[in-house]
């Protein structure tokens, strides 16, 4: 039963730990760099490109000129028209959670079984 109660908090904790990763990894966008090079180094090192830094595919980090603090002390308010496809802007960290859970059902599921075994002999 010990063993069993160690399982599932390891497995627990390790399912967070992937979750906060996931979150962590996609943290950086082109205000977070002081240059274009400087963001063109960090896409050169990921090509997957996980923290969207060339929004167009085209291989240029931050192209339009938007790294660093802003220039200006006052930025415009309201929308714009970017003529975006408006899709999905999730992270994914929501399937690796759910992932973690169901794994941790699954674990659960398995030593309610195997102590249900046990407990019959």
């Amino acid at each position: 039963m010990t063993i069993f109660l160690s399982a599932f908090a390891f497995a627990g904790m390790a399912c967070v730990g992937v979750a906060s990763a996931e979150g962590a990894q996609n943290d950086l966008n082109c205000d977070d760099f002081s240059s274009q090079a400087e963001a063109q180094a960090a896409l050169d090192r990921d090509p997957s490109d996980p923290n969207n830094l060339d929004g167009d595919g085209d291989g240029i980090a931050c192209e339009n000129g938007s790294t660093g603090p802003p220039q200006v002390p006052v930025q415009p308010r309201g929308g714009v028209d970017t003529g975006g496809t408006g899709g999905d802007t999730g992270t994914g960290s929501e399937l690796v959670v759910l992932g973690g859970i169901g794994g941790l059902v699954l674990i659960g599921a398995g030593a309610a079984v195997t102590v249900r075994r046990r407990n019959q002999e």
